[in-house]
């Protein structure tokens, strides 16, 4: 059996100006159409995961369809298909080098989505992208293997088809799916842009934020330990009801300690989702943090509210887990009121 136990205490604030436009956006009476972001999203520079990377947000039109769309012949199915209430969240792109030279190449990294049907469908994983006019015409691809709320990893993909922009920061208004839209499948619509800088909200750890626990993998154990660092926030959707943010540029460091010799635990990393109601009483958050090469996911469940746009979470997570479970399992990530 492999152990672990992570307590991580978050404790973080915006800056001025974010703050502000945070407060009032938790507070705001009105209802974003389907996934639109904010304006400040279509305005402004674009901000980078990292110097070769940008952060995308899902925005209107993204759709997630599932169940019976037929066309299976003889042996099609039979049932109704469903589609997401709401279909949000963030990817990371970067350029490649292309091994095809009628083609531009991108990675996509930290897929980050949230499909809402009877509860949340919790969508991480990664994939390709590739644009280019090896006959004259424009034609793309998208490629993503996705695990959906914890499953097994499958690919997603669009299949060469027209379209694709191309460029540094490429649009996107693709669909990918399982097995061609043929009897029982999964289509995830995604209607994607770079993210501005303006619609991110830049949080940073403060001194109360820290961590403790037990690592299996490097088979050490943590005190309680200051973490530096900082995140972003997204906002993906508003309703009468609840805020939804997606948790993005995770970069989070532990305080030198000689003493105990933490340092190739190294830099922690992960993407996660942050609900607030409107009344300010309640919260979520779930995050899904890279720990020495460990997937490990935290969900708080709904919990009682803080000073939003400030930040005061405890995390807790604790598993026993066979050896060559490498990963762990994720959230479901329901968001629900008792």
């Amino acid at each position: 059996m492999s152990n672990r136990r992570f307590v991580v205490v978050m404790s973080s604030a915006m800056s001025g100006i974010f703050a502000l436009a945070a407060q009032a956006q938790v507070l705001s009476p009105h209802t974003l159409q389907s996934n639109q972001l904010p304006n400040s999203a279509a305005a402004g520079s674009l901000t980078s995961t990292s110097a070769s990377s940008v952060t995308y947000s899902l925005g209107e039109g993204s759709t997630y369809t599932t169940g019976c769309f037929g066309g299976g012949g003889r042996f099609s199915c039979a049932g109704p298909l469903f589609l997401a209430s709401s279909f949000t969240g963030t990817f990371d792109l970067r350029r490649v080098a292309s091994p095809d030279p009628d083609f531009e190449a991108y990675a996509i990294d930290n897929v980050n989505f949230v499909a809402k049907l009877s509860s949340n469908i919790i969508i991480k994983g990664s994939g390709d992208y590739r644009v280019g006019t090896p006959n004259g015409g424009t034609v793309q691809q998208l490629t993503l293997n996705l695990q959906l709320n914890g499953g097994p990893v499958t690919v997603f993909d669009s299949g060469l088809i027209p379209g694709g922009t191309g460029g540094a920061t490429p649009d996107f208004d693709i669909s990918v799916n399982k097995n061609g839209l043929v009897n029982y499948d999964t289509n995830l619509h995604i209607v994607a842009s770079a993210t501005s800088a303006e619609a991110m909200a830049p949080q940073t750890l403060n001194d109360d934020s820290s961590i403790q626990g037990y690592l299996d993998s490097c088979a050490c154990t943590l005190p309680t330990t200051k973490l530096s660092g900082s995140y972003a926030l997204v906002p993906i959707l508003e309703t009468p009801e609840y805020s939804e943010y997606s948790v993005v540029n995770i970069h989070w460091n532990l305080a030198t300690d000689q003493r105990a010799a933490f340092s190739r635990i190294g830099p922690i990393t992960g993407t996660g989702n942050y609900w607030v109601f409107a009344d300010g009483t309640e919260q979520q958050l779930t995050l899904d943090l890279v720990i020495q090469g460990e997937r490990i996911t935290f969900d708080t469940g709904v919990i009682e509210g803080t000073d939003f746009p400030m930040v005061d979470i405890v995390l807790e997570n604790e598993a026993d887990l066979p050896l060559s479970d490498e990963l762990g399992s994720l959230p479901t990530g329901t968001l629900s009121r008792e």
